[in-house]
């Protein structure tokens, strides 16, 4: 049971949570769900270990000392306990990827018994159902004491009789007496099994065995029957588990001798089947483990991707590097009322030569060719002059706020840097609300 030991309480956590969060996170969802449901998987395989062992165990002994003559061992440690090769890794340790090997396919051990019947082409006989209260009520006593009396008769000569053939059809006609009168008997039917056995008729004889046991589920007989049946058949694991079962009821010397038998078949066949589960949650944890190691990628590479994405900036449409900040540093002292300014209207290529003059500014060195340019241009003249004003004034005051404090031959005081080139050709520039017009 120690895989149950593995669904933690975040895994039934979880199944609530999917439950609950329906397809809200169909992605999710079902990763979660995949999830669980392999850990579930290797679960009940690990306690289907235990249930066929535990069963075996029960079954096999019927109160006397038989020496199994193998033992169940899988590669346990020594202590007890499902260790197949693998310990419970933490989840904050790094795991290895899992390395695809070549996997020897388990053979299916091969049986030489000389005891197997094969299956018979002679019909089954006819069985009877039980006629019901109100058809045997209408019997009259002496058609019921009839009835009786052919019945045990006919009982009377099939114990007699060596021969099975006539075995058989006196216990027939017993059968069929005893459904008239309401009254089959599990003890005859299983008897006539027993005969049908004898004739090497064995499917004949368990479906008589298995009818026994709906009318009287604790018949030694028929149960033993039914086990000596399915040994013949080479269902060795289901006849052990019959003939322990009848063993326990009534001790029988042929089912014990059939018992000691099939021990060494059954031991074999039990050990395949416990390989083969192993191997087969084994091949559950690898695809687990593959999985959760392509998750864990994929959401790696998403988490890289935003990462990457959130360092190249994206706060400005159409790709400003790092935004546009409150206050542009050096470049415009305070903070720029509003913001960027709403370029929703604008054509792709206007909002990219704003956007470039934009940057230039936040850099401390605008190009005042662009500015100059951008103050001309009929779709971008109104949006420069609007920005000028939201800074304090209109025309060339505004645009001294606005470039206010850059250094060097920039703009500081108010184009000072540039008046001071043009000198007395100064009045030669064109008024700002002229160009506008």
């Amino acid at each position: 049971m120690g895989a149950w030991n593995e669904i933690s309480n975040q895994d039934i956590a979880t199944a609530v949570r999917v439950l609950q969060a329906g397809l809200k996170e169909p992605r999710e969802v079902c990763d979660q769900i995949k999830d669980l449901a392999q850990k579930i998987s290797i679960a009940v395989l690990d306690a289907k270990d235990d249930e066929d062992e535990a069963e075996y165990q029960k079954e096999a002994h019927h109160g006397h000392s038989h020496d199994h003559g193998h033992s169940h061992d899988h590669g346990h440690c020594d202590g007890g306990g499902h260790d197949h090769g693998h310990e419970h890794e933490k989840k904050d340790e790094p795991k290895d990827e899992p390395k695809d090997e070549p996997r020897v396919p388990l053979v299916k051990p091969e049986i030489q018994d000389e005891g197997l019947y094969s299956s018979e082409s002679v019909a089954a006989p006819e069985s009877f159902a039980n006629a019901s209260e109100e058809e045997s009520g209408k019997l009259t006593d002496g058609e019921f004491a009839n009835l009786q009396d052919a019945a045990t008769a006919a009982k009377s000569k099939a114990n007699e009789s060596s021969e099975n053939g006539e075995k058989v059809k006196l216990l027939t006609e017993a059968m069929s007496n005893e459904a008239k009168l309401g009254q089959s008997s599990a003890m005859t039917i299983a008897k006539r099994a027993e005969a049908l056995l004898k004739e090497k008729r064995v499917n004949a004889a368990l479906k008589d065995a298995e009818f026994a046991i709906t009318l009287n589920p604790d018949s030694s007989r028929a149960i033993r029957v039914k086990g000596m049946c399915e040994r013949r058949l080479g269902k060795y694991v289901e006849s052990m588990k019959s003939l322990g079962q009848a063993q326990n009821l009534d001790f029988n010397e042929s089912a014990d001798e059939m018992i000691k038998e099939m021990k060494p078949w059954v031991a074999m066949l039990q050990k395949y089947e416990a390989d083969l589960r192993i191997e087969e949650k084994e091949v559950l944890r690898e695809k687990a483990r593959k999985q959760a190691a392509e998750r864990r990628k994929a959401q790696q590479e998403a988490e890289d991707r935003a990462a990457q994405q959130q360092q190249q900036g994206g706060g400005m449409p159409g790709g400003m590097p790092g935004g546009m900040p409150g206050a542009m540093p050096g470049a415009m002292p305070g903070a720029m009322p509003g913001g960027m300014p709403d370029m929703s209207g604008l054509s792709p290529g206007a909002q990219a030569k704003l956007a470039d003059l934009m940057q230039g500014m936040q850099g401390g060195q605008p190009d005042m060719t662009k500015v100059m340019a951008a103050m001309q241009d009929p779709e971008l003249g109104p949006v420069i002059q609007n920005l000028m004003g939201s800074m304090g004034g209109g025309g060339m005051a505004g645009m001294a706020s606005m470039f206010g404090g850059m250094g060097g031959g920039g703009m500081g005081g108010g184009m000072g840097g540039a008046a001071a080139d043009a000198g007395s050709d100064s009045d030669e520039m064109p008024d700002l609300d002229d160009a506008m017009d």
